[in-house]
């Protein structure tokens, strides 16, 4: 348990780990409240999925994400690791590693500052594939 918070000075900055934090929720979750507050509704989600190619609007990435169960209604364990961030007045990429539904992604996040506050308008995804050897003997 932390004994120490670390005070955040920088509303942008602050604004910016809310809506990273409402990520990892909407996907934990499921919770498409989340999912609506962090990303824009123009954004678009682009990765590859097991080796297919995957390209969707938030109300397209809604709909599949509210067909699913969340892994929190499963109890499995997950993170969201902020690895890097860089930003302007109204521009923000973050990089972060999350686990969700026991695999392991790789995102880059472009997140937009509008009237409304900061929310996400891509999401570029990598899913990681776990090595099991070289195959050779």
């Amino acid at each position: 348990m932390l004994e120490h918070q670390i005070e955040i000075v920088d509303g942008d900055l602050g604004e910016i780990l809310e809506v990273l934090s409402l990520y990892h929720d909407a996907h934990y979750y499921l919770d498409l409240n989340k999912l609506e507050r962090a990303f824009h509704v123009e954004a678009q989600i682009v990765g590859h999925y097991h080796d297919e190619a995957f390209i969707a609007k938030r109300s397209e990435y809604k709909a599949i994400l509210s067909s699913e169960t969340s892994s929190a209604s499963r109890n499995e364990p997950t993170y969201t690791r902020l690895l890097s961030l860089d930003r302007t007045e109204t521009t923000a990429l973050a990089k972060i590693e999350s686990l969700m539904a026991g695999e392991t992604f790789t995102s880059m996040l472009s997140i937009w500052k509008t009237k409304n506050g900061w929310q996400i308008i891509n999401g570029l995804f990598h899913l990681e594939t776990l090595t099991t050897g070289s195959g050779k003997d």
